[in-house]
């Protein structure tokens, strides 16, 4: 039984293998990324961490199982967090292991989250061929079970504790039930995509916009009457509302606010278009990185356009105008657009299987005659083995030899990554393997072509990190958060549950410690969230001139004031506290950073501090 798309209905047994042999390789990359992103702390233990961020859910979660309330410092009811669906999952880890373990726990999570979001792009593309949109679909669906799990940005967030994963997830549920809507006219799959929307908007409430185009889109561009299509589209709406409606009516039930405190701290207190100056600069980098998979999904989605190619756009373009839109983000990994990357590579792989469709009968006929003028002069009749000259080798081993120089071009050359030597190669040497490929008829010509597309988008997409990808850097943060942890170790070994820790990072000291918190830049302190944006210019970096989320402080009320016990630094931005730190605190020299007490508090062991190690300014 054949399908449309012209292939089995079941999935090749070659296909199922290709699938399994990637996700195995995939898992053991991840365990030994988990692996480097641990360390042996001073106290000799190995510990776990996830990014800064995400620790703060965890605090809230350890909370939250261990009887404190969903809160950061018992019994302050702040929503310090915009992720209630990935805070619950920590929920569950918490209640099961010790600290270190439960994050242990988090990163291992995020393998499966990885795996389904590639197995949901391979869904993609097999609906895809249901509705006669593509013609290849075995082959291609492997490259598009791939493509996601090779984008570094997308599996960093996730294996490092944040939703980024979990929201991808969602999504990707969302759409691929929105794209069976709009082929089979099955109200239940509009309703569950719409419900799919619902918990996304739980991973992250910023999903929203992509969650009601989506849906509307789905409804607007189906069969039927206006009046049945309106009905779709109210009907999903409601079906999507049902978690917003119900975490807000939480959130002023326990935390007596209609917004969560980070709303505050980030729409709030700046000029839109000092926001979208700062969403533009910071979003520059990722459109260059990016804009060939722009240019090439876009392609993808015009050639042999269709509407639920064209629902594949919306994602990444809302997404991308989104982070525009809100000012930016604090760290130039993409968080935000991550999520849309996994459709950027389906409508690429759209656009070759179009292509490929149509020009790939005359490159076959070149080919089959190459092959045949190659057969007719080097098959030997006595041992009908197929001899290649030196001249082929010569021409082999070059391709093989550009392809080599095309991957590690930007170490050989410094440069910026793009499409340009290092991409030249690999065009010019895929070329020549893919003609001798296609001549012996060994690989599909399709397969082929979009398996060298997607690996050129992905190295574009993934140039600045592919150090780390292949393990010659350590993860981003990795030694911030060996640092940060030992800290939390001195903190805990040289004061009483009593103390307080005043903090610019603010989730793994306050997790690792369990001491009442101060959070200098308002992610957990309504007052500090509440302030004007400082738009001097002094809290800036990539391409903003005032970072969302980083650029509200008042350090004379965070340190001066409340006078923390410990205190992680006593400037930021265009305060500088040194004073305070001279006349009321004093340094301890131990292993690791050195943590600064405030002298005299009677929560610092101060007589199981040796007096040598005591700094005094």
């Amino acid at each position: 039984m054949l399908s449309p798309a012209g292939g089995s209905t079941r999935p090749k047994r070659w296909t199922q293998l290709a699938v399994l042999f990637i996700a195995s390789i995939f898992v053991l990359w991840s365990l030994f990324f988990t692996f480097r992103t641990s360390f042996i702390a001073t106290d000799g233990h190995r510990y776990f961490s996830l990014f800064d961020d995400a620790m703060i859910s965890m605090r809230y979660a350890w909370n939250a199982s261990h009887g404190l309330g969903l809160v950061w410092n018992p019994g302050e009811r702040v929503e310090g967090y915009t992720n209630l669906l990935m805070v619950a999952l920590m929920y569950l880890w918490t209640s099961l292991f010790d600290k270190s373990s439960a994050v242990l726990a988090v990163q291992v999570s995020g393998i499966p989250m990885l795996l389904g979001i590639a197995g949901l792009s391979m869904l993609h593309w097999n609906e895809l061929a249901k509705g006669n949109e593509v013609e290849h679909r075995n082959g291609l669906a492997v490259i598009a079970f791939l493509a996601p799990l090779a984008y570094y940005p997308l599996v960093y967030w996730t294996l490092m504790g944040m939703e980024t994963g979990l929201l991808t997830v969602l999504l990707l549920a969302g759409s691929l039930l929105s794209m069976t809507y709009m082929r089979t006219k099955n109200s239940s799959a509009l309703t569950s995509a719409a419900l799919a929307f619902s918990l996304a908007y739980l991973a992250r409430p910023d999903s929203a916009p992509v969650a009601v185009m989506v849906l509307l889109f789905a409804a607007a561009f189906s069969a039927g009457g206006d009046g049945r299509r309106l009905s779709a589209a109210l009907r999903a709406l409601a079906v999507f509302m049902i978690f917003p409606i119900l975490q807000t009516l939480f959130r002023v039930f326990y935390y007596g606010s209609w917004v969560p405190l980070t709303y505050t701290l980030k729409a709030t207190g700046m000029p839109m278009a000092a926001r979208l100056q700062n969403g533009l600069g910071f979003t520059l980098p990722f459109l260059g990185e990016a804009r060939w998979a722009f240019l090439v999904a876009g392609a993808g989605a015009a050639l042999g356009i269709s509407r639920r190619k064209t629902l594949l756009m919306l994602p990444p373009l809302l997404l991308t105008a989104y982070q525009i839109a809100i000012g930016g983000d604090a760290w130039p990994y993409w968080r935000l657009v991550a999520p849309g990357i996994p459709y950027l590579t389906l409508l690429t792989l759209t656009g070759v299987d179009w292509a490929s469709a149509r020009l790939g009968p005359i490159a076959l006929g070149y080919a089959t005659r190459i092959r045949a003028v190659v057969t007719k002069r080097y098959l030997s009749t006595r041992s009908g083995t197929l001899r290649l000259p030196p001249l082929a080798l010569l021409v082999a081993l070059a391709g093989a030899g550009l392809v080599l120089a095309g991957v590690f071009a930007d170490y050989i050359r410094p440069g910026s990554p793009g499409f340009g030597l290092s991409q030249l190669y690999l065009v010019v040497g895929g070329s020549l393997l893919s003609l001798t490929a296609i001549a012996a008829r060994r690989v599909p010509g399709a397969h082929l072509a979009a398996f060298c597309t997607t690996v050129l988008l992905l190295l574009s997409l993934n140039g600045p990190f592919l150090r780390e990808a292949f393990f010659l850097d350590l993860p981003y943060k990795a030694d911030a958060n060996r640092s940060h942890v030992n800290v939390a170790l001195s903190i805990n070994q040289f004061t009483t549950e009593g103390a307080s820790v005043g903090v610019i990072q603010a989730g793994i000291i306050p997790y690792y410690t369990s001491r009442y918190a101060v959070d200098f830049l308002g992610k957990n302190d309504p007052y500090i969230a509440g302030l004007p944006a400082d738009l001097s210019g002094s809290v800036g970096w990539s391409g903003m001139t005032s970072v969302p989320g980083h650029n509200k402080y008042d350090l004379e009320y965070s340190i001066h004031q409340r006078l923390p016990t410990y205190v992680e630094d006593f400037s930021w931005g265009a305060q500088d506290l040194s004073y305070v730190f001279r006349e009321l605190y004093v340094e301890i020299s131990l292993p690791g950073p050195d943590p600064a007490f405030r002298l005299g508090d009677p929560a610092v062991r101060w007589d199981e501090i040796p007096a040598e190690k005591i700094l005094f300014p």
